[in-house]
C-alpha cells in the first residue's frame, strides 16, 4: 500500500494499492480529508494500439484463402503470395488493406507475467456458505477484502450467481451451466466446460482443455486461456454463434509439441481481443482485433486445408478505442487505463 503526503491546500491525503487479479491489475485507490474516506476500486490494463492484424509463423508455407476473406492491418507472413483455393464452388474474394512484411519462423514472446495467473491466488480458502450473500440471491465478495478461494472440484455448477473477489477452483474438471451467471471471477480448474448459452464475465484459467458452448457471450472484460507446459494435449474450443470481448490465448509449451496444441473457432460469433495461439488455429468467426499464431487450418466435411483462412474478416481497426486488455507481449512503452469501475 502506497501513501502520498496530505496536500497543504486542502488536506487530503491519498491510499493506492495495484495488486494481480489472474490475467488483470486491480488498482485501490483511497482518499482521506478529516473523518471521510472516498475509496474506489478498478480493473487496469493496457491500452491495445497494435495495428497488426495477422502473424503467421514463416514455417515455409504461404497462406491461402477461400471465399470472402477480409484482412484489414499490417500481416506479417511467410510471403505476400496469398493463394486462392476454390472450396466447395463458392467464388472467392480477398480484401486487404495495410502492409505485409515477412513473418519470422516463432511467435513473438508472451509476456511473462501471465503465467503467474494460473498459480494459487493469495487470499483464504472457503466456501461459498462462507460468501456474503445478497438478497438471498447474489454471493459477493468486495475487492476491498481478501480473495476468497472457493473449492468446486469435480463439481457442476448451476443456479448461483456469484461477484466480484472470488477465484473458483478445482484440480480436476468443473462444468458450469448457463443457469450460473458470473461476474468479475476467475475460474481456475485444468478442464472448463461452459454450457450452450452461458453469458458472464468471466477470466477462464485451464491448462488441458477449455469449451465454450454455442450461443454464449462472455462479456468485456473476459479473458480465456490455457497454460499448457506439458508435451500433452491442450485444445481451447469455441461454439458457433458465440461472442468474447477479450483476449484468448493459448500458450506454454516447447516448440515440438505445437501440433498438440490448438484453438478452434466456430462459425457466426465474433472475438472483440487479441488471439495468441502457439499451435494451430481453425478461425470461422471475424476477429476485431489480432491474431498470432503459428499454424492455420480449415476443415471441412471432406479435407483438410492447411494454412487457410475461409469467410472469415480479420480487423485490427475495428477494435474498439475504448478496448483494453491484457498485456500480451511483453513491452518496454506501457500505457494504461482504467477498465472497470468494481467498487
Amino acid at each position: 500500500m502506497e501513501n502520498t503526503e496530505p496536500d497543504p491546500q486542502n488536506g487530503i491525503t491519498d491510499e493506492y494499492d495495484i495488486k494481480q487479479f489472474g490475467l488483470f491489475t486491480v488498482i485501490t485507490a483511497r482518499s482521506f480529508v478529516k473523518n471521510d474516506t472516498v475509496a474506489s476500486v478498478h480493473f487496469a490494463g493496457q491500452y491495445d494500439n497494435n495495428a497488426t492484424c495477422l502473424y503467421l509463423t514463416d514455417f515455409g508455407n504461404s497462406l491461402s484463402y477461400s471465399g470472402s476473406v477480409k484482412l484489414v492491418g499490417e500481416k506479417k507472413l511467410s510471403s505476400e503470395d496469398i493463394r486462392a483455393l476454390y472450396i466447395d464452388s463458392k467464388p472467392n474474394l480477398l480484401t486487404l488493406s495495410g502492409g505485409v512484411s515477412k513473418s519470422l519462423n516463432y511467435l513473438p514472446e508472451i509476456n511473462n507475467r501471465l503465467e503467474d495467473a494460473f498459480q494459487q491466488n493469495s487470499g483464504v480458502n472457503s466456501n461459498l456458505a462462507n460468501v456474503e450473500k445478497i438478497n438471498d440471491s447474489l454471493y459477493f465478495n468486495s475487492f476491498f477484502n481478501e480473495t476468497k478461494n472457493i473449492n468446486i472440484s469435480g463439481s457442476v455448477l448451476s443456479n448461483v450467481n456469484i461477484k466480484g473477489n472470488i477465484v473458483l477452483y478445482s484440480a480436476d474438471s468443473v462444468y458450469i451451466k448457463n443457469t450460473v451467471h458470473l461476474e468479475d471471477v476467475i475460474i481456475r480448474a485444468p478442464i472448463i466446460v461452459f454450457e450452450d448459452g452461458f453469458k458472464g464475465t468471466v477470466q477462464a484459467l485451464a491448462t488441458k482443455r477449455l469449451q465454450i458452448g454455442k450461443n454464449s457471450e462472455f462479456l468485456y472484460p473476459s479473458g480465456v486461456t490455457i497454460f499448457n507446459d506439458t508435451l500433452d494435449e491442450s485444445t481451447i474450443i469455441i461454439g458457433e454463434n458465440t461472442k468474447i470481448l477479450g483476449n484468448i490465448i493459448l500458450f506454454g509449451f516447447p516448440d515440438r509439441a505445437l501440433d498438440n496444441n490448438s484453438i478452434d473457432i466456430d462459425k457466426g460469433g465474433y472475438i472483440v481481443g487479441d488471439i495468441y495461439c502457439k499451435g494451430k488455429l481453425m478461425l470461422k468467426s471475424d476477429v476485431f482485433g489480432s491474431v498470432y499464431t503459428n499454424k492455420l487450418s480449415h476443415k471441412t466435411a471432406v479435407s483438410n486445408y492447411e494454412n487457410c483462412l475461409a469467410d472469415v474478416e480479420i480487423n485490427s481497426k475495428k477494435r474498439p478505442s475504448y478496448f483494453i486488455g491484457v498485456q500480451v507481449f511483453n513491452e518496454k512503452e506501457e500505457k494504461y487505463g482504467l477498465i472497470k469501475r468494481l467498487l
